[in-house]
């Protein structure tokens, strides 16, 4: 039995692709037998395994410096919390682990030494695109220098060029895009046309553009309705968007709720608006259930999607685009019918769930 720790002491703690990502990856350590433990200040995350009954604890690692305020304290409080956190290491390393898996910059700055130090192989976990928070980061070369002590693990290719440049060395890094299961078609009652969207309600998501959108579709689609599931510091914004749209009344936000893709069956075609993105494990999992996705091309997106042949690809920030995709989708059965089949035969041969915890067992093997 091999014994992996997970670090993750995040500026901010919400429910998102980032933490669904990491609950796969233990999932499929654990399932081929790994012990693993959660040691974190993530209450998204500490909730999530506590909620599946896995080993985790709570412990505040610092401030992660990811904003200018944060960045100015870091150098203050990394004195308190570098021995806190060595210490914690080398507790675990003496009851057997050998892995640690970092997850947010804190640990990768404070712990990836000691971890070495003591022995033990340390993964980094990036799920994101590298964004301002690391490109102009005081602490960024310093970043890049303890990545070479490190593999560094993350899911498109996208992301792996962005941190590539900020200097991380490209034999360092390992693509392992998320996976998913084979799932059911869709069951969507039948009835009126239904756009939907899960995300988390932050600024690089742009649900404001899809919103934009939708009141244009609901132009030639009255019927038309907008369902929207996730949370984040956006939402009042967004909400008071609607009402300004004249689409308040035919849009709908759920809040978060666990399990979010398997509200695929209640759409006709899942939107992906998107500023940024690294992946898009919410489009993965639309085309996993034969659903059709309409997505900005950025990022990771274009690497999941074929334009035109699992789903279709429009400009970012071009609203007028991304209405006449969906509405292409809705009005023509046959289209939504051929783009939902060539996503799901996409998702099943390119990016199962089988592969991904393949890749992460191997990755978590000390050697």
């Amino acid at each position: 039995m091999n014994r992996v720790l997970f670090f993750s002491f995040p500026f901010e703690s919400a429910p998102g692709g980032g933490e669904r990502y990491t609950e796969q990856t233990a999932d499929g350590l654990i399932a081929a037998g790994h012990r693993v433990t959660l040691v974190s200040s993530s209450r998204a995350l500490l909730g999530l395994f506590f909620a599946r009954g896995w080993s985790a604890f709570p412990l505040w690692g610092g401030v992660e410096p990811v904003s200018k305020a944060a960045a100015a304290v870091f150098p203050l409080t990394a004195p308190v919390f570098l021995p806190l956190l060595a210490l914690t290491l080398a507790w675990y390393r003496s009851r057997g682990t050998r892995v640690l898996v970092c997850l947010s910059l804190t640990d990768k700055l404070l712990a990836t030494a000691p971890a070495r130090l003591l022995g033990m192989r340390v993964v980094w976990m990036e799920h994101l695109v590298a964004g301002r928070s690391l490109t102009q980061n005081p602490f960024r070369r310093l970043y890049a220098a303890l990545a070479r002590l490190a593999l560094v693990v993350t899911v498109s290719e996208a992301a792996a060029a962005s941190l590539a440049a900020l200097g991380i060395p490209r034999g360092r890094i390992r693509i392992v895009p998320p996976g998913v299961a084979p799932a059911a078609a869709p069951a969507k009652p039948s009835g009126a046309p239904v756009i939907g969207a899960i995300s988390r309600l932050s600024r690089e998501k742009n649900v404001a553009l899809l919103l934009k959108a939708f009141a244009l579709v609901s132009k030639e689609i009255p019927e038309a309705s907008l369902s929207v599931y996730g949370d984040g510091p956006e939402r009042g914004a967004l909400a008071d968007l609607a009402e300004s749209l004249g689409i308040g009344a035919k849009t709908a936000f759920h809040g978060h709720v666990p399990d979010a893709g398997r509200r695929c069956g209640e759409f006709d075609v899942l939107a992906v608006p998107s500023s940024r993105e690294s992946f898009g494990l919410a489009a993965l999992e639309a085309m996993a259930c034969g659903l059709p996705v309409v997505a900005t091309k950025v990022g990771g997106l274009p690497e999941l999607i074929i334009d035109g042949e699992t789903g279709m690809l429009v400009p970012p920030e071009d609203e007028r685009a991304m209405a006449d995709a969906l509405i292409a989708v809705l009005r023509d059965r046959g289209l939504a019918a051929r783009l939902g089949e060539a996503g799901r035969a996409r998702a099943a041969s390119r990016f199962s769930e089988k592969k991904m915890h393949a890749a992460w067992i191997e990755l978590s093997s000390p050697r």
